[in-house]
């Protein structure tokens, strides 16, 4: 019955098209977010090569989570 009402058909119209877009900002999010994580990581390779491959993805990881901390993300 509510959809026969023109605003609520609009309002329902206009909330799947920023469902939508949310989405797709929410998967462009996360590819940003294994990008920062492949440069961190290969940052924190360089600054300690003698580090093992846990060490430098924890490492990785605990710094892009601090930046995304800083961003509120």
């Amino acid at each position: 019955p509510d959809e026969n009402i023109p605003s609520v058909a609009r309002d329902q119209k206009n909330l799947q098209g920023l469902q939508k877009k949310l989405a797709n900002l929410t998967g462009q999010l996360g590819d940003l977010k294994q990008a920062l994580l492949q440069e961190e990581y290969n940052d924190v390779k360089k600054e300690h090569s003698d580090w093992t491959e846990d060490q430098i993805k924890r490492e990785s990881e605990k710094r892009v989570s601090q930046i995304l901390e800083k961003l509120g993300l």
